[in-house]
């Protein structure tokens, strides 16, 4: 008899009528309590375990378990939308307009979960070059 895999270590299951094998992996639950489940199938047994535990890895690793091209554009767009209840209009409005002039045109299309601190620091750097600390120094 096959071991069972323990609860959030995913599953594999075949899939017949696609030829495929199936991995899924719970990562949470709706408002509404449905599950949220995503999914990765391959032609090969082992190709969808690759895929599993690289799933595992990045809920893991508390990275987006929305789609692999959501970006940093669609990110600072959606903050800035719904992030900032409560905040005197002045400063959504210049939220709003460094978003526009400095992020969204730099960062903006880089997929969030590919981007890493370097990158960041790099933008950084590079912005300091052409404008006061004092304008991407948001919390200052």
């Amino acid at each position: 008899m096959t071991k069972r895999r323990s609860r959030g270590d995913g599953g594999l299951r075949w899939l017949e009528k696609g030829q495929r094998w199936i991995a899924e992996v719970t990562t949470g639950y709706s408002p509404a309590g449905k599950r949220l489940v995503k999914t990765a199938s391959a032609k090969s047994n082992t190709d969808a375990k690759d895929k599993l535990k690289e799933q595992i890895r990045d809920l893991d690793d508390g990275l987006p378990t929305g789609a692999a091209k959501y970006t940093v554009g669609e990110a600072v767009t959606n903050w800035l939308a719904f992030g900032l209840a409560g905040r005197d209009p002045e400063t959504v409005k210049n939220y709003r307009n460094l978003a526009a002039i400095h992020i969204i045109p730099n960062l903006g299309k880089r997929k969030l979960r590919e981007l890493s601190a370097e990158d960041v620091d790099e933008w950084l750097a590079d912005l300091a070059t052409k404008v006061s600390t004092r304008v991407y120094c948001i919390r200052c």
